[in-house]
């Protein structure tokens, strides 16, 4: 199987695929909507990102296409009726970004929390000066109460990356 992948993304995602499988990605960050046309023809799979749309040129030149799919959550970028109705299968992969978002959101928060950002940028301006022992204190999370609104797989996977969080867990 032919797969197409339309913009440079993380390459073990494909370690597990077989030999049997050829896997063609951008030598930059990704290939132009022309390049996909001239491409496509030749392939089974398009692996595609959300910021970049699969229109229904790229869709019609795909002559042996079966599979369009977006690394990630959804797929807005991709005319599903147009494909559906070339007998063309489009999906997504949700797990792609779960830990990739729950990281940035625990990232988020220790950083508010502890004021990393704001002792950056103040550091970078005021030099010595900014430096006190009350001055940038932020506060702890220990023994707080971390809530989580929504079930939806990134709030799964942060739980998941919680596991020591010694305060309290409540979810919505």
């Amino acid at each position: 199987m032919k797969v197409l992948v339309t913009y440079n993304i993380p390459r073990e995602s494909f370690a597990r695929l077989g030999k049997e499988h050829t896997i063609t990605m951008p030598e930059g960050e990704y290939f132009t909507t022309e390049e996909l046309i001239k491409l496509v023809p030749d392939y089974d799979v398009i692996l595609g990102i959300f910021t970049r749309t699969i229109d229904n040129a790229v869709i019609e030149a795909g002559k042996k296409l079966k599979v369009i799919s977006n690394f990630g959550v959804g797929y807005n970028n991709i005319d599903i009726k147009f494909a559906r109705s070339k007998g063309i299968a489009v999906c997504n992969t949700p797990k792609a970004v779960c830990f990739p978002t729950a990281e940035m959101a625990m990232g988020l928060m220790l950083s508010a929390a502890r004021r990393i950002t704001e002792c950056d940028r103040r550091i970078r301006v005021e030099k010595e000066s900014m430096w006190g022992v009350m001055k940038n204190l932020g506060f702890t999370l220990e023994g707080r109460t971390l809530g989580i609104i929504g079930r939806s797989i990134p709030n799964e996977c942060y739980l998941l990356q919680s596991p020591e969080y010694s305060g309290r867990i409540r979810e919505s």
